[in-house]
């Protein structure tokens, strides 16, 4: 692929919320669905995968399987409310278009684009600045060419079951990518989303994207290597610490169970023991960390004693429990069997015949990891469960224990899981950060590994010349190896049989290597040197300008002070004016209130005055009415009486009736005196109420006609003139009363 094609690939992946690999297809694929829309002109625009497959293919030289473009047609077509609104026909193969736009302005994709690209050539530039400083080998290596690589790699795994590889020549190119991460974190992030491109495309080109839910993700077991442990331990380089915190992160928040056998307890005892005692050997894993923690040997004494607790805290649960002496059955179990010889030559430690010789403890490792192989197979065939693995970063240990059990399985790598818990929808943001870290780790293990085997050839021949190497030249030359220095590198590669002129020739080497970065170094210190004296020239300036800056200051302090002094002069004034204002405002308003005060008082003085001249003239009236008044109610006679007395006569009369005819009753009807008594009682209730109603209407009535009758004649025009006046008096001494309850309100009105 070309640079443009992993830049617009970083792109449309760019987002965290994008990338699972349940959804892995959709961006790209809608990407250029939109594409296709906006070249056809008709009004109904239909296309079909072949379409879209070559369209892909232009535009990102990728080839998708067709059946994997009609298959994620087929989704998109059930989804609504979209930015792409899609008609699928059979199965997919054939689509309408009814609705296709970006979900962001196409500029946003391109500005992205070129971003990425323009990031790339930097990365590319940063990259050669570093190894020409450094003085590296790097064969060559470019940053495309090592995420193209990683493409070809994670798509073989993927197509063929192969565990990831990543070669050991770009050890350079990771040592760049760690000082990047130091010193450029942006750019860094860059680097991380193209790396993390490649395996999107390494996916998008798959023929067989397979995703085993019944085998890996939701509570999988993990039984972890020693190599892992000694990570999560601290016990490592940082690269393999920072993978191994990842690996162990992605797998809990995916369900899965992080356990670690006694056995690869026992393993770290052994290698905590001898490190104690003898010393980390140089270019290992744990040297890296004695020397960047400044451990000693009672450190790690300290750790090897209070190893389980130490396991614990960092998320490992020790599975099953240990027994006794497991070191010496294991041993016992595997001494002398060939599948542990076998192994050990694999790894190109030993041949046949001295690895039955070899130190107890390096067979150990050996009796470990094949001991580890068997106690997978046997848990899965006795729990019935194919998700429990044994996870390892050593691939010679995975290859071979393929072949040992081709249809199990057992072994994982840490590359492999993270891929595996990513199909299992495993966060993107999660899985995208890890993949370089754990790529990083292996490469450098790798490197480790080639080094130790160097380290191994050139001991042989030191110990040929005879000739003691002096502490810090090897020490020198140790360094010089590790960090892939030209011309080191070189002479290792090319070990001549003359041991002597070989020495001559490495010693040659680390002096030129040394010369080189002295020399590089020196450059560096040259331009420092400068940009310190230039710093020294600009500070001095700054100094001049500060201390000239410092005098103006003080004349304008000066002049602040004095106008700091007529402000609160003025302040002072302006207060004073305000104050006499305030004192005038205040008189002015105090006068004019006893004015107002004044007013009112006399006011309600009159009010008061004619309210009760009117009380009185009320009061007068009334005296005079009284008379007329009697002489209105003598007016109407009633005969209501005599119609009461008519009617209690009748009653008792009635009650007295039933009494005498009750035992006469009650036998001719059969029914009870009682009953007659109150069957009277009601009917005699009944009738008074309806007569006294009546005669209460009635008597009503006749008295207001009386009434006006007796108003109407003329001799009796006084009374009605009386009423009257009274009337009228009510009403305005009502009015005072009202006007009393607020003055203020009338007292413009009435003057």
């Amino acid at each position: 692929m070309e640079r443009s094609n992993y830049a617009l690939i970083s792109a449309l992946y760019s987002d965290k919320s994008r990338g699972l690999y349940s959804d892995i297809y959709f961006p790209i694929i809608k990407y250029v669905i939109v594409k296709i829309s906006a070249e056809l002109k008709s009004a109904d625009k239909y296309s079909n995968a072949e379409t879209v497959h070559n369209k892909i293919q232009e535009l990102f030289d990728i080839k998708i399987p067709h059946v994997v473009i009609a298959k994620t047609v087929s989704k998109l077509a059930n989804v609504r409310n979209g930015s792409i609104e899609l008609e699928a026909y059979e199965d997919g193969n054939c689509f309408k278009i009814k609705r296709a736009y970006f979900d962001e302005e196409e500029s946003t994709y391109e500005e992205r684009e070129r971003s990425f690209n323009l990031h790339l050539h930097d990365i590319e530039a940063e990259y050669k600045g570093f190894i020409e400083r450094e003085g590296t080998c790097d064969e060559d290596a470019t940053f495309m060419e090592f995420i193209s690589n990683n493409t070809e790699n994670i798509l073989g795994y993927f197509e063929n079951e192969t565990e990831e590889q990543v070669e050991e020549k770009y050890t350079s190119m990771v040592f760049f990518l760690d000082y990047l991460h130091k010193s450029n974190e942006p750019l860094y992030k860059v680097a991380n989303q193209l790396f993390w491109s490649s395996v999107i495309v390494a996916f998008l080109q798959s023929e067989r994207p397979q995703v085993y839910d019944q085998e890996r993700g939701c509570e999988a077991e993990y039984y972890l290597d020693t190599s892992i442990a000694m990570g999560l331990l601290e016990l490592s380089t940082p690269e393999n610490e920072a993978s191994a915190r990842d690996v162990r992160d992605i797998i809990k928040s995916s369900g899965g169970l992080l356990k670690i056998h006694p056995a690869t307890l026992e393993e770290i005892k052994t290698i905590l023991a001898s490190v104690a005692q003898n010393g980390a050997y140089p270019g290992t894993s744990i040297a890296n960390a004695c020397a960047r923690r400044n451990l000693e040997a009672h450190d790690i004494l300290k750790i090897q004693l209070n190893l389980q607790k130490h396991v614990e805290s960092k998320g490992m649960v020790p599975f099953p429990s240990a027994t006794v002496d497991i070191r010496k059955e294991i041993l016992n179990k595997y001494k002398g069997k060939e599948v542990v010889r076998k192994l050990a030559e694999n790894r190109n430690n030993l041949n046949g015949e001295s690895s039955l010789s070899y130190a107890n403890a390096d067979m150990f490792r050996e009796a470990h990891d094949v001991f580890m192989d068997d106690y997978i197979c046997e848990r899965r065939t006795r729990m019935g469960k194919k998700n429990i693995f044994f996870l390892t970063t050593n691939t010679d240990l995975i290859a071979y224990c393929k072949k040992r059990h081709p249809e199990e399985n057992a072994m994982i790598s840490t590359s492999k899981v993270i891929l595996d818990l990513w199909m299992h929808n495993a966060k993107p943001a999660h899985v995208s950060s890890s993949v370089l870290t754990e790529t990083m780790a292996r490469c450098l293990d790798m490197h480790r590994a080639k080094v130790r085997s160097k380290l191994h050839d050139v001991a042989r021949l030191f110990n040929k010349t005879k000739e003691d190497v002096a502490p810090e030249v090897y020490q020198e030359f140790l360094k010089l190896l590790y960090r892939r220095a030209r011309n080191v590198v070189n002479a290792v590669n090319e070990i001549p049989d003359d041991s002597k002129a070989f020495m001559v020739q490495l010693q040659d080497a680390i002096k030129e290597d040394n010369a080189y970065f002295d020399a590089v170094n020196s450059e560096v210190r040259s331009r420092n040197v400068a940009l310190e004296e230039e710093v020294t020239k600009q500070t001095e300036k700054v100094q001049s300008l500060a201390e000239e800056s410092e005098l103006k200051s003080q004349s304008i302090g000066s002049l602040k002070t004095k106008n700091e002094t007529l402000t609160q002069e003025k302040s002072k004034l302006i207060a004073d004016l305000n104050l006499t204002a305030s004192l005038l405002q205040e008189e002015k308003h105090t006068s004019e209130e006893e004015r107002q005060a004044k007013r009112l008082a006399e006011f309600k003085n009159r009010i008061f005055e004619k309210r009760e001249a009117l009380e009185n003239r009320r009061d007068e009236l009334l005296k005079e009415l009284k008379p007329w008044k009697d002489k209105r109610f003598d007016s109407f006679k009633s005969s209501e009486f005599c119609r009461l007395l008519i009617v209690y006569v009748a009653i008792f009369c009635l009650a007295l009736l039933s009494f005498f005819s009750e035992k006469y009753v009650a036998i001719e009807q059969g029914v009870t005196p009682g009953f007659i008594r109150v069957l009277f009682s009601i009917a005699i209730a009944g009738f008074a109420f309806s007569f006294f109603y009546y005669f209460d209407k009635r008597r009503d009535s006749r008295r207001e006609a009386a009434y006006a009758k007796w108003e109407n004649k003329p001799e009796n025009a006084e009374y009605k003139r009386l009423v009257s006046e009274i009337e009228t008096l009510d009403a305005e001494i009502a009015t005072c009363k009202g006007i009393l309850k607020d003055p203020t309100s009338y007292m413009g009105e009435m003057g």
